[in-house]
């Protein structure tokens, strides 16, 4: 049973990236030895065998739905917010952040840009996470951006059609101010 409870605790952290750091590593516990190694990834292939491999790994666009839900956003917000998470795709650098870390910055940034406060009390609720985590993630999502490269821009070009909103158009507004 302690395999078990292991292996999915394990599981969730490494495909779903949603562990948090409390989450078990092998190379922190004293049962890593090989036949515990063993008996994990024999557990790992019972669990994905019994769900039939039927697993999904969040993006960064279905944090996004959810959060936008919590803003009790409107098209405008919808569309900015996603026009800043495309861009974020282009950037390496963006990496070394969790994908409901993205969909966060990115909905700060839209927030911000069209004169409401960055962060509410609800998307603190459904988030989990504050304005003081979020806004130095949006601040490199903002440094990103600017730095795409003009033949990188066609989500700008996407964005600023009548069919989106021309959302491209909204100057997006530094977390500074």
């Amino acid at each position: 049973m302690i395999v078990c409870g292991f292996t999915a605790s394990w599981f969730d952290k490494n495909v779903g990236n949603l562990g948090d750091a409390s989450s078990p590593t092998l190379n922190v516990l004293p049962l890593s030895t090989f036949n515990f190694i063993s008996q994990l990834l024999k557990m790992e292939y019972k669990i994905l065998r019994e769900l039939k491999y039927n697993i999904t790994i969040p993006t960064a666009h279905s944090f996004l739905v959810r959060f936008l839900k919590a803003a009790h956003a409107d098209k405008r917000l919808v569309q900015l917010s996603c026009m800043i998470l495309d861009n974020c795709l282009l950037s390496y650098n963006l990496l070394q952040y969790l994908p409901s870390q993205l969909a966060a910055a990115a909905i700060a940034i839209a927030r911000h840009s069209v004169g409401r406060n960055i962060w509410s009390p609800t998307l603190l609720r459904y988030a989990y996470y504050n304005q003081e985590e979020i806004v130095p993630i949006a601040r490199a999502v903002l440094v990103e951006k600017n730095q795409i490269p003009s033949e990188l821009k066609s989500i700008d070009k996407k964005y600023s059609s009548p069919r989106y909103g021309s959302v491209a158009e909204t100057p997006l507004i530094s977390l500074d101010e």
